[in-house]
């Protein structure tokens, strides 16, 4: 598991230096699809890091690959809109898509404010308990369960 992950993300760094060096120059939609590559690899990078439990080493890190994951489809829904209907790359509406990820981050920012040291204790409790760590309890809205 962790090598095929370790792979994964070698891969992924490969794919957004590869798209950062050829592809800006020549295509600014190419952006899009880089942001939301770099969206997926960071959530992969999280989801590796949980996994292994080094994640407790980075504790700015907790919670935030699932914002990462809900800023990667929007961007690849600009990416592929406006390859197919070439046109304004990024449009007034489009910031109805970044909802998810503001509505995540303004729950969870007590949580994300909290001192290292109690984000560690609650999530050396997730770790232990899977269940609690899909939950997302630790919002201030009171939405457990809802993210997922």
């Amino acid at each position: 598991m962790k090598l095929i992950t370790q792979f994964g993300l070698f891969n992924g760094l490969l794919v957004l230096l590869l798209i950062a060096a050829y592809s800006f120059r020549r295509n600014r939609n190419k952006i899009f699809l880089g942001l939301s590559l770099l969206f997926v690899w960071y959530a992969l990078l999280n989801l590796y890091l949980n996994a292994t439990g080094d994640i407790l080493q980075f504790p700015a890190l907790l919670r935030t690959g699932l914002v990462a994951g809900f800023l990667a489809f929007p961007f690849l829904y600009i990416y592929s809109r406006n390859t197919f209907y070439p046109g304004k790359p990024w449009k007034n509406t489009d910031w109805i898509l970044m909802l998810p990820a503001l509505w995540y981050i303004i729950d969870l920012t007590p949580f994300f404010l909290m001192p290292a040291d109690q984000k560690l204790a609650i999530w050396r409790e997730n770790l232990a308990n899977n269940r609690t760590m899909i939950q997302a309890k630790e919002g201030w809205i009171g939405l457990s369960g809802f993210y997922i």
